[in-house]
Formats: structure tokens, sequence, C-alpha cells
């Protein structure tokens, strides 16, 4: 079973790479991002961490159709940099 790593510092990207926001993971390692300015194709990046390193990949795709719209499971493996 995963466990949720706090303190993940995560960016929200926009379709141009351009940083929109920015949050930190809880300790049960959840996230939310507040106030998404508008809709279209996004990017959660995993920032730059010197204790940890996503595993698989540093970033997920996703797509905001509609406001007011909760996305779940949208979710990165990190393991602890030696």
């Amino acid at each position: 079973s995963n466990v949720g790593v706090a303190g993940i510092t995560l960016d929200l990207l926009n379709d141009q790479g351009e940083l929109v926001a920015q949050t930190v993971t809880d300790d049960r390692g959840n996230y939310r991002f507040h106030s998404i300015p508008k809709t279209g194709d996004f990017q959660i990046r995993v920032a730059a961490d010197e204790l940890f390193a996503p595993v698989s990949g540093d970033s997920l795709d996703f797509l905001i159709a509609s406001g007011d719209v909760s996305i779940r499971d949208l979710d990165f493996e990190v393991r602890a940099v030696s």
C-alpha cells in the first residue's frame, strides 16, 4: 500500500507552461489547488526537491472543462533521495 508524503511541493502549469499556482502536500500526502483561474489544459508537476524524487515521471496532464469541479486520484510516486 502507498503512503502519502507530507511536504512535497507541486506546481500547477497552464498550457503555455506558465506557473499558475503552487501547493504543498499535507500530512497524508493530499493536496489541493484553490481557484484555478480558467478552464483548459493543465499540468501538475513535482517541484525540484532535495529530499524526494519522482519515481515514474514528474508531471501529470489533465483538462478542466468546466468550473467548480473536483478532480481526484492525480497521484505521484516519490522516493527518498539518498
